[in-house]
């Protein structure tokens, strides 16, 4: 097999060949992941599998013309390192070819005017605790089935009739060397595991679980959520609109919160896509609002040693007591700003890596207690921007949503939308619960972690048809 030296060799070699074709800045990063898949349906297994992905960046300016690509291999697992000395022959044969083409493409490239150049290294770089477990990277074919099968039958006990899902497991090393005198890599691990649970044909809900270390993936209370929400939502009636209170369920309130933390990159900004336009320093949000992105957190999803041009990472206030605090930069970006980068490189766009929403003091319950008549939303899909600039969107509740009255749930609903706006969203959340928990999926890209959600003055409206 491959040894890391060799495969270090080979970005070095990538990077070296476009410093002298004339490039001003090069990247060049690798991984070599090994991973596992599981698919249930029905409440049984349906599919496994294994795999090994070597990938390889490349990023380079040259004249200030940006071009950027990336390609990987697929290699068959034959021991613990899925990337052997021949494999390593093919790929620097096949970077070599793209290489030679990326050069080609850029000269007749428009140059951004704009761009300033990437972080000079060497650097020092802290280590993160909880990112990687041997007991993930050692997990058998035999374990992770029982896993399933444990998730599988919590759900079941709370009362759903059937489930489907996902449990995924990697295990690898990232790469990075650049013309700025970068040379890192990391180690890491990760699991995560989707379970919809059903009763019947409206009644369902969803929960996931994500994870860098086997001690801290909770598939089985992940699961029992699911299960009793989809228990809970047995024969819903179509929903009122109007305007409501709304507790938002970590997974509802996680996929909003994505896009909340996407909109503080600059390139978001500059893009006019970005609600958070011209509103550094002004108040976003209600005062009890405090947002970060923090990629140095132990155990975290998203947490990473250095980002995308080498910079280590550090925590970053985005919205604090509901100002907003910074936009994310890189190393160009800041120095065309004259501020200092928030090490959020993204080299074309900056952004965050894993978004923490502070949560409160209250437990959930008591959130339920302080609405007289409004809604509790478990998930959404299809949030859809009708304005980018000023945060009008949609999103459609999904899986379990019921009517609450007097502190209680009465009543499962269906056939609701919510349209709204976003600033109006963070500027009307009243209280924050104290059960936070870390999400990702398929409307979450940004893995945060966030607890259950109050917002007053959510407009209800009905899809149209």
């Amino acid at each position: 097999m491959a040894s890391d030296l060799q495969f270090l060799e080979l970005l070095h070699h990538i990077k070296n060949r476009l410093v002298k074709a004339g490039a001003d800045d090069a990247v060049v990063s690798g991984a070599k992941v090994s991973g596992s898949q599981i698919k249930f349906v029905n409440n049984k297994i349906a599919k496994t599998g294994t795999e090994g992905i070597v990938n390889v960046g490349i990023f380079f300016v040259k004249d200030k013309k940006v071009v950027t690509t990336s390609f990987e291999e697929i290699a068959e697992i034959t021991g613990d390192d899925p990337f052997d000395v021949a494999q390593l022959n093919i790929l620097k044969g096949k970077a070599d070819r793209i290489v030679d083409k990326l050069l080609l493409f850029s000269k007749p490239l428009q140059p951004k005017q704009d761009w300033f150049g990437i972080a000079k290294g060497p650097f020092n770089y802290r280590q993160i605790a909880g990112i990687y477990d041997s007991k993930i990277a050692n997990l058998s074919a035999e374990d992770e089935v029982d896993l399933v099968e444990k998730g599988i039958n919590a759900t079941v006990s709370e009362g759903a009739k059937r489930c489907g899902g996902i449990f995924e497991t990697s295990s690898g090393e990232g790469f990075l060397v650049t013309s700025g005198g970068v040379e890192a890599k990391q180690r890491g691990t990760s699991a995560y595991f989707s379970i919809r649970a059903m009763l019947e044909k409206d009644s369902s809900g969803h929960n996931t679980a994500s994870a860098r270390t086997l001690s801290g993936l909770d598939i089985e209370e992940s699961a029992k959520f699911a299960g009793h929400i989809a228990s809970l939502a047995k024969n819903p009636k179509h929903g009122q609109k109007g305007n409501y209170a709304v507790i938002f369920a970590p997974m509802a309130w996680g996929a909003l919160l994505d896009r909340v933390a996407d909109a503080t990159s600059i390139f978001s900004v500059e893009a006019g896509i970005s609600f958070f336009k011209d509103m550094l320093n002004k108040k976003v949000a209600n005062q009890i609002v405090n947002i970060y992105d923090d990629p140095t957190l132990p155990g975290s999803y998203g947490s990473y040693s250095f980002d995308a041009e080498g910079v280590p990472t550090q925590k970053n206030a985005l919205i604090e007591k509901g100002i907003l605090k910074t936009y994310l930069h890189n190393t160009s970006t800041a120095r065309k700003y004259r501020t200092k980068t928030t090490a959020s490189a993204g080299l074309v766009s900056p952004g965050p890596a894993n978004v923490v929403l502070e949560p409160g003091k209250a437990s959930c319950d008591d959130l339920f207690k302080h609405i007289k008549k409004g809604l509790y939303i478990t998930n959404v899909w299809y949030t859809r921007f009708q304005n980018y600039a000023a945060g009008d969107f949609s999103t459609i509740p999904r899986d379990g949503m019921f009517l609450i009255e007097n502190g209680e749930i009465k009543q499962p609903l269906k056939n609701l939308r919510i349209s709204e706006n976003m600033i109006h969203l963070l500027q009307n959340i009243s209280e924050l619960a104290s059960d936070s928990k870390q999400m990702t999926s398929w409307e979450i890209d940004i893995p945060v972690t966030t607890p259950h959600v109050l917002i007053n003055d959510v407009k209800i409206t009905k899809p149209t048809k």
